[in-house]
């Protein structure tokens, strides 16, 4: 019996985040197996009308995100995780995938599922081990709170969230992440990535983490290279093409810009720095 996957993503707040979004549907239905199927989550769910028959559309109140927002002390990315918790404890799909917005499938997925299924979580990719980070802050938090059952070392690593792959029934270990990402923001670790590094410890805690760059392209470092790209989609939309000539559009691309700045362009990657910390700091 074929596996049936669900990728979802969660769009608020923003335009970019809403252009994006449409990039990686347009990715995705590019890339889909049969079985597949794709859900968004958005303040803005008339953006999306468009995908009606193609997508499962999931609108969240404005009022009811700033709630849930406030209530884990201001940490914005409290929502992403919570719904990864809400969407792994649905029982139809062998297979959940939560994507960022700013992520595009770059290669057919027919095979992606069986590799969760084969005892592999997966992340888009490993960035970096906490006890070698520069100002130390995550290793120091993480060797100070309480990480349940979930140990770190000095080998733990922080996965990059963007792609975050589960089977059936891991509920209760995204619920120990919400435990533990609210402890971070609790324990004054001043960084945007408590979610992510939840995530990653409790899944590097409970068995093989996988990254899924084969697959995923995450520009979350260089949208500035990447705007274009999904601005010139909406124009397609706005002049009247169906969904075939955007997917036709998308197939016919042959080279994509590079994921992340190149290492040469320091003030580029400082610029994106700044320009992310600065919006990642004002209200949706």
């Amino acid at each position: 019996m074929k596996k049936t996957t669900l990728y979802y993503s969660l769009a608020f707040g923003k335009n970019d985040y809403y252009l994006q979004s449409q990039l990686l549907i347009i990715s995705f239905l590019a890339h889909c197996a049969p079985n597949d199927s794709f859900r968004i989550y958005t303040d803005n769910a008339d953006f999306y009308t468009f995908f009606n028959d193609k997508i499962e559309i999931i609108l969240l109140d404005k009022n009811d995100i700033q709630k849930y927002i406030d209530s884990n002390d201001g940490y914005k990315f409290a929502i992403k995780l919570n719904i990864i918790k809400e969407v792994v404890s649905e029982k139809k799909y062998d297979v959940t995938v939560f994507l960022d917005t700013d992520i595009i499938v770059h290669k057919n997925l027919e095979t992606f599922s069986d590799i969760i299924t084969n005892n592999c979580y997966m992340m888009h990719k490993r960035e970096k081990t906490y006890a070698k980070e520069s100002k130390k802050e995550y290793w120091n938090a993480l060797n100070k709170i309480d990480t349940l059952h979930y140990h770190v070392n000095k080998k733990s690593n922080q996965w990059n969230s963007g792609v975050v792959g589960l089977p059936r029934h891991q509920e209760n270990k995204m619920n120990d992440a919400l435990l533990i990402m609210r402890q971070l923001n609790k324990f004054g670790v001043k960084q945007h990535t408590l979610e992510q590094v939840a995530i990653s410890v409790v899944l590097e805690g409970s068995g093989n983490v996988c990254p899924s760059t084969d697959y995923f392209i995450h520009y979350h470092s260089n949208k500035g290279a990447w705007s274009h790209m999904y601005h010139e989609l909406e124009s397609l939309k706005q002049q009247g093409s169906n969904l075939s000539c955007m997917i036709d559009w998308f197939r016919k691309i042959q080279t994509f810009p590079p994921e992340s700045c190149p290492q040469e362009k320091f003030l580029c990657r400082l610029g994106n720095k700044w320009k992310n910390s600065i919006q990642k700091r004002l209200p949706f």
